[in-house]
């Protein structure tokens, strides 16, 4: 590494790869699946939701290479010492399946940026720029190096024969969701009470048993019905499951929830087999009342004064 990152990280040991962004490790004497941050390579399996490409299974094969059984790698948390104690480190960086999210170093070599710079992948800020300021920078110019270069995923008529995903545009849209978080990371940094699932699931669900009035920023996902007039909107994960309950669909202003959703918030394509051509804003904030359901935290929104872009 060219400078000292001061961020709370752990050592592991190599199981075994499993594609370009992600890797089974032991850690702190467990077996864990890491989701390797500010990377989206291509398939090399079938069984996601994205199609198995050549330049996949290329990536792959690559990673395979560095990451050999029994090596020791470092996980990166990209978070200061103080922000992730070890006690809470492998509990709180975790993404919607449970794995480990995290950067890895193998030896002096960063391997985002190696693979970025080499257009294994583009520089992926979907879910969140990487919060340590000197490597986000390093990976934008790693991608920029890849992209004037044409290498890789920048060239797909190249490494796969035709052109399998649109990454100028995924790259515009994913950008536009980087933006919106580092707007929430600043509040929150700032003292606004913002609550987030992946985070505070804990302390939603005390106040849901407390009955409290709560912001929370989330993705927001499509709804579904409960019934002939109730409907939920699942935010949470899994392992934290959490709810936007509407507790009348039927009523004007639930209606006006829902198509401001629809056309504001909720992301007109997916990653899976389709173009985004019409990419929303993903993000926002969400008020109202937190209450338990089934023993599982739900806030309660009736219209779309309850919905916002910006923390109040």
């Amino acid at each position: 590494m060219t400078e000292e990152i001061c961020n709370h990280r752990l050592a592991a040991k190599v199981e075994r790869p499993v594609d370009g962004d992600t890797v089974r490790v032991t850690v702190n004497g467990r077996s864990e699946s890491v989701r390797i941050q500010a990377l989206d390579t291509e398939e090399s399996k079938a069984g996601g939701d994205k199609p198995v490409t050549p330049w996949g299974k290329k990536t792959a094969e690559y990673s395979a290479t560095l990451f050999t059984p029994g090596r020791e790698i470092i996980l990166d948390f990209d978070a200061p010492k103080t922000d992730a104690p070890p006690d809470t480190a492998l509990s709180r960086f975790r993404d919607n399946y449970g794995r480990l999210l995290a950067l890895i170093f193998i030896d002096d070599l960063d391997y985002q940026e190696h693979l970025i710079s080499l257009g294994y992948s583009p520089y992926f800020p979907k879910y969140g720029n990487v919060r340590t300021e000197a490597l986000h920078r390093r990976y934008l110019a790693a991608e920029r190096k890849a992209q004037a270069q044409g290498l890789g995923v920048w060239n797909q008529v190249e490494v796969n024969g035709s052109v399998m995903r649109d990454y100028p545009a995924l790259t515009a849209w994913w950008a536009l969701r980087a933006a919106i978080i580092d707007d929430y990371r600043r509040a929150r940094a700032a003292g606004t009470e913002i609550l987030n699932p992946r985070i505070d699931f804990e302390t939603i669900t005390k106040w849901a048993e407390e009955g409290r009035q709560a912001t929370v920023f989330t993705e927001f996902q499509a709804y579904r019905r409960l019934g002939s007039r109730k409907a939920v909107i699942d935010i949470g994960s899994q392992a934290q499951p959490f709810s936007i309950f509407i507790p009348d669909i039927e009523t004007v202003q639930a209606q006006e929830l829902i198509e401001l959703l629809q056309t504001r918030y909720i992301a007109g394509g997916t990653e899976g087999g389709r173009t985004v051509t019409e990419p929303r804003r993903g993000y926002g904030y969400v008020r109202g009342h937190l209450k338990l359901f089934n023993g599982r935290p739900e806030i309660v929104v009736d219209g779309p004064d309850d919905v916002f872009d910006h923390p109040l």
